[in-house]
């Protein structure tokens, strides 16, 4: 967990990108060094940090194949999760802007 540099509350990353936004005050920053998220490059104003964290990119590429699986109403086999998995990681990784759905 982290604390937010606009107001100190706690926030903590479950999954996905760097790119935090404080549902308490709306400060955007990054979750590694709190520095504030350029929305024009899409990244931390410190340029030292990067936009996902390996194994947090690739939770959200498996986290969109199971949204995948429910809509289909069935899993996939396991050639075709993984090239789901694959390509939805890709995606996400090269995607400029950050998506997401937030909730207290």
């Amino acid at each position: 967990w982290k604390k937010c540099p606009g107001c100190n509350a706690v926030i903590a990353l479950r999954s996905g990108c760097n790119h935090m936004t404080c549902a308490l005050c709306s400060t955007e920053f990054c979750y590694q060094c709190r520095s504030p998220w350029s929305s024009e490059s899409g990244l931390c104003t410190s340029g030292n940090c990067a936009r996902w964290e390996e194994q947090n990119l690739f939770e959200a590429g498996q986290q969109r194949v199971r949204v995948q699986e429910n809509a289909a109403g069935r899993l996939f086999r396991p050639a075709e999760r993984e090239r789901r998995v694959a390509q939805a990681t890709r995606q996400l990784y090269h995607n400029e802007t950050c998506n997401h759905a937030w909730r207290r």
